[in-house]
């Protein structure tokens, strides 16, 4: 029997009365709706009454969800003490599976597998969309990439790396690793040549102010300035363009104040990661990379649509000679889910 089926065995020899465990709950959700109560206050209090009639926590944690994520407010360590171990889960046809861990010091390595047994919604492109959560009882430093895919078995094969950030040995610790979606397909457009005439673009094109909502660049000062304001002047969106790349619209290309834009939009951004680049270059080859890139909406935009200018600092007439490039990702499928292991780490 491995460790994980002796643990198991064990918790199932032990049960609080159900009465108990009933007002237990009921104390905890009447909590909730009190006002003026905070509920950890009240979990707290309930813990009390568990200790003291030796009702095994970790029945409650794995039976109640509401319970265990209430359990991490007043104490993520015990709640993670608490958390029962469970190496594998599946679930929409997938599995999710601790293969192996190794620790050394503040440090382990983990590696777990994503499989799918009845369809064909993993590839070598497999991107967790950032639904990943980790939960551990200190404060650590996570990563998880992609190494490895199985074409014949439909299996990715990911590695989590966590160090604790006190510098203190992890060895004996409990983590938790979920998912709740993640995208595959995905679709490379590399270096994709954009026609435009800039002869034909106007000196100053429509544009107007919108809700800035985030981006990135050289440009320090500039973006500085456009987060104390919270706006941003962008073009004024016209219809897609025809263009290669198919999930990420071109809504316009032009010059304001003197600057040259290029916008894009995405839909459904909840449900795919669809992104790119843009930079330019001159006759001799020589690359251009934009100033800033300004993410924003307009007040009737849903926010499953994804807007942003790409800005450089060029002119129309310094332009000429010039093309404009890009590089982009487009996921072809969604996959949503319920996955969650947990497992101790030991040297």
């Amino acid at each position: 029997m491995n460790f994980s089926e002796r643990y198991e065995h064990m918790n199932r020899q032990v049960s609080p009365a159900p009465e108990l465990k009933t007002k237990i709950l009921q104390a905890v959700e009447s909590g909730k709706k009190k006002r003026g109560i905070r509920p950890a206050a009240v979990l707290a209090a309930a813990l009390a009454c568990l200790l003291v009639f030796t009702v095994p926590v970790c029945v409650l944690a794995a039976e109640n969800p509401g319970f265990n994520s209430m359990l991490y407010e007043v104490s993520p360590g015990l709640a993670q003490f608490f958390k029962p171990v469970d190496l594998s889960c599946e679930d929409n046809g997938i599995r999710l599976e601790v293969e192996s861990a190794a620790v050394e010091g503040d440090t382990c390595q983990v590696y777990l597998t994503l499989q799918d047994l009845t369809g064909d919604r993993i590839d070598e492109t497999v991107d967790l969309n950032d639904s990943a959560g980790i939960r551990q009882a200190r404060d650590c430093i996570t990563n998880c990439r992609l190494v490895e895919y199985e074409e014949e078995t439909k299996t990715a094969r990911f590695l989590l790396t966590s160090t604790a950030m006190d510098g203190g040995s992890i060895a004996g610790d409990k983590i938790t690793f979920s998912i709740s979606n993640f995208l595959s397909h995905i679709t490379e457009y590399k270096d994709v040549e954009i026609p435009v005439d800039w002869e034909n673009l106007p000196q100053e094109s429509p544009s107007r102010d919108a809700v800035y909502t985030g981006g990135g660049g050289a440009a320090g000062e500039t973006l500085s300035e456009i987060r104390k304001a919270g706006l941003v002047r962008v073009l004024k969106p016209m219809e897609p363009a025809a263009w290669p790349v198919e999930g990420i619209e071109l809504t316009g290309i032009g010059f304001i104040n003197g600057q040259l834009h290029v916008q894009t939009a995405v839909k459904n951004v909840f449900e795919n990661d669809n992104h790119g680049y843009f930079w330019l270059e001159d006759r001799m080859g020589n690359r251009t990379e934009c100033l800033y890139n300004a993410y924003f909406r307009f007040d009737e935009d849903d926010s499953a649509l994804s807007r942003q200018d790409a800005v450089f600092d060029s002119s129309r007439e310094a332009l000429r000679g010039s093309t404009l490039h890009g590089t982009f990702w487009v996921s072809g499928t969604f996959t949503e889910g319920n996955w969650e292991v947990t497992f101790p780490v030991q040297e």
